[in-house]
């Protein structure tokens, strides 16, 4: 039991989560990748982010903090995004940057300050 929370605790810190679902009566675990699914949603969601929608001020600061998570915890999975969302992605965080709310550019740099370290080491 402890061999098997041990290599939970480890998944978990990669990103993954593992799950187990009864099939039949027998046990099947998977391994569910967040930032991935993250991902994929912020690819459904960064397309309809709209100026406008950034004015309601708790969207705009979740959606930078969350940006900023991202872009720190993995910095690889970005990098590799299709270059249409990667770019979309890019221009939220100009737009970020340029906020009138302190925080959220904050947030903007510090996604964008993760992106610099990890092109750089």
């Amino acid at each position: 039991a402890g061999a098997a929370a041990a290599a939970a605790a480890a998944g978990a810190s990669e990103g993954r989560v593992k799950r187990g679902q009864a099939m039949g009566g027998a046990l099947e675990s998977s391994a569910v990748d967040v930032a991935q699914v993250v991902f994929i949603g912020l690819n459904t969601v960064i397309p309809l982010i709209s100026d406008e929608l950034l004015t309601f001020p708790k969207l705009c600061h979740q959606y930078f903090a969350l940006l900023a998570h991202m872009l720190e915890a993995y910095p690889a999975k970005v990098a590799a995004l299709p270059s249409d969302l990667f770019s979309t992605l890019m221009g939220t965080l100009e737009f970020g940057l340029k906020h009138a709310n302190a925080e959220v550019a904050r947030e903007s740099l510090a996604a964008l300050g993760a992106m610099g370290q990890f092109q750089h080491s």
